[in-house]
């Protein structure tokens, strides 16, 4: 019966043993899954950084855009004041050739009779 007792009591040890094992390999199994869970959030992570990024060029590329309309609009004002300014170039300068006719009028007048009062005192 002793000879009985040592094989179960071996059993039992042997039982013990494979019940550590299982222990071990179950938790093994759990720091894998908690690896495995890690590295997802990591990507996660590294999924917003990226996205946020994507989100922060778009919205420099529309700042870009709008500066670009921006000054596109200051280079259509500055083009209009050179026109709006050749314009009344163009004015005043009608505006002195019309007073230089003007003066050629009258000074063609003042030829005109001073001309007839000479016939007039000549021939009077």
């Amino acid at each position: 019966l002793r000879g009985w007792g040592m094989v179960l009591s071996g059993w039992s040890i042997v039982l013990r043993g494979w019940g550590m094992v299982l222990s071990g390999w179950s938790i093994v199994l759990r720091g894998w899954g908690m690896v495995f869970s890690g590295w997802s959030i990591v990507l996660r992570g590294w999924a917003m950084v990226l996205s946020g990024w994507s989100i922060v060029l778009r919205g420099w590329g529309m700042v870009f855009s709008g500066w670009s309309i921006v000054l596109r609009g200051w280079a259509m004002v500055l083009s209009g004041w050179s026109i709006v300014l050749r314009g009344w170039g163009i004015v005043l300068s009608g505006w002195g050739i019309a007073f230089s006719g003007w003066g050629i009028v009258l000074n063609g007048w003042g030829i005109l009779l001073r001309n007839i009062g000479w016939m007039f005192l000549h021939n009077g």
